[in-house]
């Protein structure tokens, strides 16, 4: 087979030394060729044809998939119960905002804000530590749920 015709190379050559140049360099390397059997690792060399080790897979039993789809509820339920809190805090710092406000405009007399405002401000405060109290026990929840889901899969891997 001739390398040129005329003068012009013949496609099959032209072929062939792309060919070996494919062969001999990997396109991403800087740097001198390398032969294609020198790229192959030992231990792929050594394993060809074998077939792999076979081991069951690791997988969820019904009893964890059961726990992990109750948390998940929990979880959900601890969002709702999140901002619920959430929009009663916004109000009661409108209310404690108007009293400001009333106190400060002068609007009702003396007396009636000192009597009227120990009150208010009592139930405030007890509203305000419930409402932290519930969301201390939520963050508790959250933190056992996570420690139990993390005791789950640690259990499958």
């Amino acid at each position: 087979m001739k390398a040129e015709v005329n003068g012009t190379p013949n496609l099959t050559s032209q072929t062939l030394k792309i060919a070996e140049k494919v062969r001999y360099t990997t396109p991403r390397s800087p740097g001198p060729p390398i032969p294609c059997c020198q790229r192959r690792s030992r231990h792929k060399a050594n394993n060809i044809g074998k077939v792999a080790e076979s081991r069951p897979l690791a997988s969820l039993s019904e009893g964890q998939i059961e726990v992990l789809s109750r948390l998940r509820a929990r979880e959900t339920l601890r969002a709702h119960r999140y901002d619920t809190i959430m929009e009663e805090v916004t109000l009661l710092i409108g209310v404690t905002t108007g009293l400001r406000d009333l106190y400060g405009a002068s609007i009702l007399s003396i007396s009636q804000v000192t009597q009227g405002i120990p009150i208010i401000l009592q139930r405030l405060e007890r509203q305000m530590m419930c409402l932290h109290e519930e969301m201390l026990g939520l963050r508790g929840q959250g933190v056992a749920d996570q420690w139990t889901m993390e005791w789950i899969y640690r259990d499958v891997t």
